[in-house]
C-alpha cells in the first residue's frame, strides 16, 4: 500500500472518531422528559422548603382589598308571633290606667236610718221648740246619684219616715213620704275611705195621728195631714265607693196644722246607712 492511501485511511479514522466524540446539538425526546421531571422535582423541593421556613409558598398576583362589611347591619324582619304568644306578651306588658276620675258616674243606692224624732206642739201661748217629746223614728230611703262635679255629687232619693210615740193611753204616730235633692262634697283620706258634708230639701206629704191602746179595732184618729218641707244636712263616710254612713238633720220648715191656733213640727236626728251600687 502506498503511502498516500495509508495517511488518508488514517485521516478518515481520525474524523470518525472525532464525530462520535462531538456533543448532541439536538436534545432527544427522553432528554427533555428527564430535564422537566428534573425541574418538576428542583421545584417541589423548593416549595417544601418554603412551607418549612412559614414563608408562604405563592405570593398573590394583585394586591386586591378584601371587601369590608358595611357598618349598618340590615334588620332582619320581624318574626310573627302565634297567638300564645301574643297573649304571653300582652300579660307581661303592664296596661296603663288612665287618670281615676269620678266625674260623670252615676249609681244608684238604698238603704235605711234609725234615730230620734222630737215632737213639738206648738200653741199660740208657747213658743216653738219648748215642748219637744222624743220618739223612735225609724226611715227607709232609695234613690239615684249622678257625680256632676267629680267630688260635690248630687243626688235625688225617697225617704220614708215613721215616728211612734206612747204618749199615756195613747200613741203618737207620724209619718213623711219624701223627696229630697241633696249636694254632697266628699274628700279622699284613705285609699278606701272618704269623708264628706252634705245639705238640701226634703218635700212631700206628712200625716199626725193618735192610736188609742185601749181599744186596738178602733181606727186611727189622723188628726192632721198636708204637705211638709224638710233642710237636710249632715256628716257621711263612704267606704270603699260603696258603703255609707252618715249622721243627718231633718229640720222643719213647712208645718202641720191640728187646729186653728195649733201647729204640729218634728225635728228628726238620724244615723243611716245606704249600699251604693
Amino acid at each position: 500500500m502506498s503511502p498516500t492511501k495509508q495517511l488518508l485511511k488514517a485521516s478518515l479514522a481520525v474524523l470518525v472518531c472525532a464525530l462520535l466524540s462531538a456533543p448532541t446539538l439536538h436534545a432527544t425526546p427522553e432528554s427533555t422528559a428527564a430535564k422537566d421531571s428534573s425541574a418538576s422535582l428542583d421545584t417541589d423541593r423548593a416549595e417544601s422548603s418554603a412551607i418549612d421556613s412559614g414563608a408562604s409558598p405563592i405570593e398573590p398576583a394583585l394586591d386586591s382589598p378584601v371587601p369590608e362589611k358595611s357598618a349598618k347591619s340590615k334588620t332582619p324582619p320581624a318574626k310573627s308571633k302565634s297567638p300564645d304568644e301574643a297573649k304571653d306578651s300582652a300579660r307581661a306588658k303592664p296596661i296603663a290606667k288612665p287618670a281615676s276620675s269620678s266625674v260623670g258616674i252615676s249609681r244608684i243606692f238604698i238603704g235605711m236610718g234609725g234615730g230620734v224624732v222630737l215632737q213639738d206642739h206648738i200653741s199660740q201661748d208657747s213658743p216653738a221648740l219648748q215642748h219637744l217629746h222624743p220618739a223612735l223614728s225609724i226611715a227607709l230611703r232609695g234613690g239615684y246619684e249622678h257625680e256632676f262635679f267629680g267630688a260635690m255629687p248630687l243626688r235625688l232619693y225617697l225617704d220614708y219616715m215613721v215616728g211612734v210615740a206612747p204618749v199615756g193611753i195613747e200613741s203618737t204616730i207620724t209619718s213623711n213620704f219624701l223627696l229630697n235633692a241633696d249636694v254632697s262634697y266628699y274628700h279622699r283620706v284613705l285609699e278606701n275611705l272618704r269623708l264628706g258634708v252634705f245639705a238640701g230639701l226634703g218635700l212631700g206629704y206628712g200625716t199626725y195621728g193618735k192610736e188609742v191602746k185601749e181599744d186596738p179595732s178602733a181606727s186611727d184618729s189622723v188628726l192632721a195631714k198636708g204637705f211638709v218641707m224638710f233642710a237636710n244636712a249632715g256628716l257621711g263616710a263612704e267606704i270603699d265607693r260603696a258603703h255609707r254612713l252618715e249622721a243627718l238633720l231633718k229640720f222643719p220648715i213647712v208645718k202641720l196644722d191640728l187646729a186653728p191656733a195649733r201647729t204640729y213640727q218634728e225635728l228628726h236626728v238620724l244615723f243611716a246607712y245606704s249600699y251604693l251600687f
